[in-house]
């Protein structure tokens, strides 16, 4: 399932915050921009396709009061856990066309690639 799939005026690009959300809690629209590397502007829109949609929530930061900090509802957090157990899956599935040592390779190449 794709994230937006069945939410029309969804951009797909929703899921990347949904999922930064989900895997490390309630955050500052400030903070949502700078890890995803994403336009202020362009990030507010995205927030408020989520709230829209009934996947997110606006309200007061838990840290300060006078700030703003966007968090997952029940919904959103449930949306993202299908959408990457799907993923995962269908990863699972792809994977099984390797043999062990392709496998080996493979996982190689990817700690290489993820490299800093």
């Amino acid at each position: 399932m794709a994230f937006a799939m069945d939410l029309p005026g969804l951009r797909p690009a929703a899921f990347h915050v949904a999922r930064h959300l989900s895997s490390n809690g309630p955050a500052r629209p400030t903070e949502l921009a700078a890890a995803l590397d994403v336009d202020k502007g362009a990030l507010s829109r995205l927030i408020s396709d989520l709230e829209h949609a009934g996947l997110v929530t606006k309200g007061p930061h838990p840290d300060d009061g006078r700030a703003i900090a966007v968090a997952l509802t029940h919904a959103g957090e449930r949306r993202v856990a299908r959408v990457l157990a799907d993923k995962g899956a269908e990863l699972t599935q792809r994977l099984t066309r390797f043999d062990d040592g392709e496998l080996v390779t493979l996982a190689g190449l990817l700690r290489r690639l993820n490299e800093r």
